[in-house]
């Protein structure tokens, strides 16, 4: 893959020239560049012509000042270290003011982007683990590494420090809380202990507000820490800087807390498959206070890791091993409480706006990448995780570049490429579809957590709390409570139940089976909805009634007919007859799952503007919804009408009327249905035939 055999070029403007399956690294200004193999995600295809200037000399140091690398440069920097003609001292190097420290792990990873970091700022562990000697002796520190002359006489400097004495372990976690608030300190629209305070009070007012009543009220809730890479020391969320800090009249988080909250600019992401437990060790570091043991691959360190996300642009990362509190020996039951609200809320952290970076480690934290076939196949790949699927951005940085040969690795990244495509259309109905198919084909530790994946592709803007103890059915619906009501009425019409008169599939099922409707774009943004529409209804785990307002043409009955062409195939048909008997209407192309019998009269109600999918049911009586009258149906089964034979079937039948219905449980069907041992037998027997819909005795394969 590597060839490090000098070459030259002629522009001493450019690192980076392009060429058809090659590409030339040298530091600016230099003479000296070395030749590889292009990076192994590249497409000769997609590749443009033109030059990459990659000037070392530019990265500075310092709070937002450095945006980072892209992947070819971290592709140039590995051919540059390993090429032996560039001090990798120099290579791995920020600029900017204040005191330099270098950062070189004792043991020599295979990674380059491993080696070592040099940069001001960036404070060794013999540093951050000082005690904390009072507010004078902060000072001296804290200006000798920012390069700065504060004086104890500046009150908000004075302010500053006595705030992060008193909420700090050691010198680690002080230099952090004060790092990004030093330089800035002139430009506050208040002293920073003051707005330091007000933020920790807002913080845990917003997770307080939004944690009520056994649901998580705004799913955008930001991460409760992040690792400050330059104190090394793992800090509450409220503790960095934020915009509102220079303008007194914004707020941190709304203050009606209800509309979507940003995700800080800086914070990177970083996604990882967890290794199997055997190949895994608990470690305890005081980059989290200790406060739980770190899992860790036994072939990395936590020190390996910060050097390579300090090389790679990072200042302040999410990492869950370190920002998720972990199991440990103690605090089990903190760690269940925090749980509640932060495990749901991950997927927030990695697609929350704006877009942000994620340094994505496909073998384990801190391995080496490698496309080996064998590897792929593992359960344990990043490929196959659940969690995964939802950290899956476009602005992904390869973690574990080594200069070994990668098998196959067009294929691999060819894959990777269109996982990416697809998570970035996460937010259209139909590619959903494919999202959910993906996520049931991936392993989990615990199925609870494939429920918990599903929330962000359902659109939840309200979520579920995660609870470690509950029944999967539970689970599931519960989610189903809060996900978006497209998503659910997706659900709803294309998955058959697998119970009787159950409106909406098991999760056992969803799980077994895919989609049996064509899914057209639904033009319905309502329903099925919670009735009563508040937010009293998420609360708990019990069930909750669906309904919406819709279209419904009651009282018909619907026969099943077969018909066959000359070349020995045959089609279904649906014949629509009014109460009378008269023949209304034919259905010439449909699909249906779901148990219909001839002699029951039934309510059709179309579910959507387009008039493709519908639902038929029986009445079981009347009811309210938000004071206005409805029926109560229990679902029978779902049509799915090809284009245009809807709409002729809404107008050829005048009596059609608008209305609230509301789908009854399982058990409120089987109890008040006229008809519910005829249905049980039927659905007894498709069951058992292993088939998804019934007409009678016809049991047919979708």
């Amino acid at each position: 893959m590597f060839n490090q055999r000098p070459s030259h070029t002629q522009d001493g403007s450019a690192l980076v020239k392009r060429r058809k399956a090659a590409r030339s690294f040298r530091l600016l200004g230099s003479p000296t560049a070395i030749s590889c193999m292009q990076a192994p995600w590249e497409s000769s295809r997609s590749r443009t012509h033109g030059e990459d200037v990659f000037d070392i000399a530019e990265r500075q140091a310092g709070f937002r000042s450095w945006a980072g690398v892209n992947r070819t440069e971290i592709w140039g920097l590995g051919q540059l270290a390993v090429s032996g003609l560039v001090d990798v001292e120099t290579l791995f190097r920020r600029q900017g003011p204040g005191k330099v420290f270098v950062l070189r792990p004792a043991r020599r990873s295979p990674i380059p982007l491993q080696w070592t970091h040099t940069g001001p700022g960036t404070i060794p562990d013999a540093l951050a683990d000082m005690p904390c000697k009072g507010v004078a002796h902060a000072l001296l520190q804290v200006n000798d590494i920012m390069g700065t002359d504060f004086a104890l006489e500046d009150t908000r400097i004075r302010g500053l420090l006595e705030y992060a004495v008193g909420e700090s372990r050691d010198f680690g976690e002080l230099y952090g809380r004060v790092r990004p608030w030093w330089a800035e300190n002139p430009k506050l629209s208040q002293p920073p202990a003051e707005i330091l305070a007000s933020q920790k009070w807002r913080d845990a007012e917003f997770r307080a507000i939004s944690h009520g009543n056994h649901f998580i009220s705004n799913a955008s809730i930001p991460p409760r820490r992040i690792w400050d890479l330059y104190s090394n020391r793992v800090l509450p969320y409220h503790a960095l800087l934020h915009d509102h800090a220079f303008d007194e009249k914004q707020s941190f988080y709304d203050k009606k807390f209800q509309k979507k909250y940003f995700v800080h600019a800086d914070l990177s992401t970083v996604s990882h498959s967890w290794v199997a437990e055997a190949d895994r060790v608990d470690v305890w570091t005081s980059i989290n206070g200790q406060e739980w043991p770190v899992p860790l691959p036994r072939k990395t360190t936590l020190e390996h890791v910060r050097v390579e996300l300090l090389n790679m642009g990072a200042e302040y990362v999410w990492l869950d091993v370190l920002c998720l509190r972990q199991k440990g020996p103690s605090n089990e039951a903190l760690r269940l409480k925090e749980w509640e609200v932060d495990v749901p809320t991950i997927g927030f952290i990695y697609k929350g706006r704006p877009a942000r970076r994620c340094i994505t480690y496909f073998n384990g934290l801190g391995l080496p990448l490698t496309t080996d076939p064998a590897v792929l196949d593992s359960t344990q790949h990043w490929l196959n995780r659940v969690w995964t699927l939802q950290e899956s951005l476009e602005g992904w940085l390869p973690g574990g570049l080594t200069p070994a040969p990668l098998a196959d690795a067009q294929a691999f990244f060819a894959r990777v490429s269109g996982l990416i495509a697809c998570a970035a259309a996460w937010d259209d109905p139909r590619a959903r579809v494919g999202f959910v198919q993906d996520l049931k084909r991936r392993r989990c530790t615990k199925e609870l957590d494939r429920i918990a994946g599903l929330a962000y592709y359902f659109g939840c803007e309200t979520l579920p709390v995660y609870n470690e103890g509950l029944a999967l059915e539970t689970a599931w619906a519960l989610l189903l409570k809060h996900a978006e009501a497209l998503s659910r009425t997706q659900v709803f019409l294309q998955y058959p139940a697998d119970m009787p008169f159950a409106p909406f599939v098991s999760f056992a099922g969803f799980q077994a089976r895919n989609p049996v409707l064509p899914l057209a774009w639904l033009y319905t943004t309502e329903g099925p909805v919670l009735v009563p529409a508040d937010q009293t209804q998420l609360g708990g785990n019990g069930p909750a009634h669906f309904a919406h307002f819709v279209r419904c043409i009651s009282q018909h009955y619907i026969l099943a007919r077969q018909r066959g062409d000359a070349e020995g195939t045959t089609s279904l048909f649906l014949e629509v007859h009014d109460a009378a008997g008269d023949l209304v209407f034919t259905l010439q192309r449909c699909a249906v799952h779901g148990v219909l019998l001839p002699d029951v009269p039934y309510t059709i109600v179309c579910m959507d503007f387009a008039e493709n999918h519908w639902v038929v049911g029986e009445v079981l009586g009347e009811t309210e919804v938000q004071g206005q009258p409805a029926v109560q149906v229990a679902k029978w089964a779902v049509i799915y009408i090809a284009s245009g034979e809807g709409e002729r079937l809404m107008h050829i039948h005048g009596d059609d009327v608008e209305t609230w219905v509301v789908y009854a449980h399982a058990n409120e069907a089987k109890k008040q249905s006229r008809y519910a041992e005829q249905y049980l037998e039927a659905f007894k027997e498709m069951q058992k035939c292993g088939r998804i819909y019934t007409f009678g005795d016809q049991y047919m394969y979708p």
